[in-house]
């Protein structure tokens, strides 16, 4: 869709004014994109965050987002506007029909089913400790804590890749101006998850995927049991594995290897994959001490300003903090 069309497309809507279509029409013109798409959903939804949302405006938001349930990461960011701003609880429990919004009710049937609310919550911690001697991408900057006193006070520096240990990586890491990781909405980071058991496996297939995932997936290959060697191959998600979960609506993915490509890969294409698919990354997770089941997930990216990645403290609760 060119930029003309889709600005076109809101203004019909009745979600933009012909002078707000011409603001973001001047923003389109002047962004250097490679995908161009990408880049007019995140103005879109950043002009959406600063504006006061009508009833009429977010229902037609919510039919834009529930129209294209194969764009689960879009959908999701136009959901968390929707739940910021002041809407009918009748669009907001509409939301949970929908396919990136099905948590509730997979919970409400395990409910049923064991007798377990889930509300306990044990904490698991999943990040790799970062510490001096911790392994690095070959030829990538080492990590560095250095610590000096001033008075009575001890004041600590650090230095490092932002792929290093536990990390999410946005799209401008491998896609040139594409989004990088303050642009992309915290919620992805937060909440329901399912753990895949992919111990063993060489290529991670969309046959270790169950029926009804939620948004977020993360797999357990205990294939990098020592964080300080880098390894020299690690098991990879299989293109077909990727088409199942942009099926299903999933738009974050978590591995506990430093890549969801091959080690020595030149092209990413399972990163591109993934980008094309919607869905998010996270790497080098330590999921040694995770039973393969439900979580709630919270790994939240630091917002650093045109960062390609970032570190996280990457946590999982068994049973649930909060209603999605």
């Amino acid at each position: 869709m060119n930029s003309i069309g889709f600005t076109d497309s809101w203004f019909s809507l009745g979600m933009i004014t012909p002078k707000q279509a011409i603001l973001l029409e001047t923003q389109f013109l002047q962004g250097d994109d490679p995908n161009p798409e990408h880049f007019r959903w995140r103005i879109f939804v950043e002009f959406l965050a600063s504006q006061s949302l009508t009833e009429e405006l977010a229902e037609n938001l919510f039919l834009l987002a529930e129209s294209d349930p194969d764009q689960a990461a879009r959908a999701a960011m136009i959901f968390a506007v929707i739940e910021r701003k002041d809407c009918p609880e009748s669009l907001k429990r509409r939301m949970g029909n929908t396919p990136a919004r099905r948590g509730r009710k997979r919970r409400e049937e395990r409910t049923e089913r064991t007798g377990d609310t889930g509300d306990t919550g044990d904490m698991i911690d999943i990040s790799r400790p970062l510490q001096n001697g911790i392994a690095v991408w070959p030829g990538d900057t080492a990590f560095s804590l250095t610590q000096s006193a001033w008075g009575d006070l001890t004041v600590g520096a650090v230095a490092l890749s932002l792929h290093t240990g536990t990390h999410a990586d946005a799209p401008g890491h491998f896609l040139p101006g594409g989004a990088t990781i303050e642009q992309i909405p915290p919620e992805v980071y937060v909440g329901e998850c399912e753990v895949i058991d992919g111990r063993g496996k060489e290529t991670l297939g969309p046959e270790l995927l169950p029926k009804n995932l939620p948004p977020r997936v993360l797999v357990r290959t205990d294939a990098w049991p020592d964080g300080s060697s880098f390894p020299a191959t690690v098991p990879t998600l299989t293109r077909d594995a990727v088409e199942v979960l942009r099926a299903q609506g999933v738009f974050l993915v978590g591995v506990d290897v430093p890549s969801v490509d091959a080690i020595d890969s030149k092209g990413l294409p399972i990163h591109h994959d993934l980008a094309r698919a919607g869905i998010h990354i996270l790497e080098s997770l330590d999921l040694s001490r995770v039973e393969p089941g439900n979580y709630t997930l919270i790994a939240l990216p630091l917002p650093l300003k045109n960062g390609d990645a970032s570190p996280v403290r990457a946590v999982l609760i068994s049973g649930r903090l909060a209603e999605e």
